[in-house]
């Protein structure tokens, strides 16, 4: 029959869309088990695969994405990639480096938490720390790392630096005063 009374068929154009893709490093090997996060214009979560890699696909073209990836233990350079309009599939390599932590608490004689005690760590970077409510904490160490902590505080004895040899994971370390604050007349 007549078909002249029907509009004629169109087909719908499918949206434009690309990919993010990238691996996660850490010595020049895949890391995996990262977790890797995208967000803007499309919000998702992956983690790298045994050879380091992930994607995102099915992104729309003009879209503004910044991914991200993280682990406990490491940080990432770059700590994140974003892309601006994006037109065409996109990569981002992440390279690793293990962190660690030293960490404690700063006692008196009696045991009652210390407040305000100054903590020094030496060794490849220097940094202080104050105590708050008896506890400190240097975060973002290079693993690996040789690294010294000592407690000063005008009148009391700490006893001598704590020292981590080539630091693999997180340590305590807990001071307490070797004597009672002298009085000086």
């Amino acid at each position: 029959g007549n078909t002249s009374e029907f509009s004629p068929c169109t087909q719908a154009t499918p949206a434009a869309l690309s990919s993010i893709s990238g691996r996660v490093l850490h010595a020049g090997s895949p890391l995996s088990g990262v977790t890797v996060t995208l967000t803007g214009t499309v919000q998702a979560t992956t983690s790298s695969d045994a050879n380091g890699a992930f994607s995102f696909t099915d992104l729309p073209i003009g879209g503004v994405y910044s991914v991200r990836s993280s682990r406990s233990g490491f940080v990432f350079r770059p700590s994140i990639a974003e892309f601006t309009g994006l037109a065409t599939a996109a990569s981002v390599e992440f390279n690793s480096e293990a962190v660690v932590r030293i960490f404690g608490r700063v006692t008196d004689l009696r045991g009652a938490l210390v407040t305000g005690a100054e903590v020094l760590l030496s060794g490849g970077i220097s940094r202080t720390a104050r105590t708050r409510d008896g506890a400190f904490s240097f975060h973002g160490l290079q693993a690996g790392g040789n690294y010294n902590v000592s407690v000063l505080i005008s009148g009391q004895n700490f006893g001598p630096q704590k020292t981590f040899l080539k630091l693999s994971s997180d340590q305590r370390a807990d001071f307490t005063a070797a004597n009672s604050p002298g009085v000086i007349r």
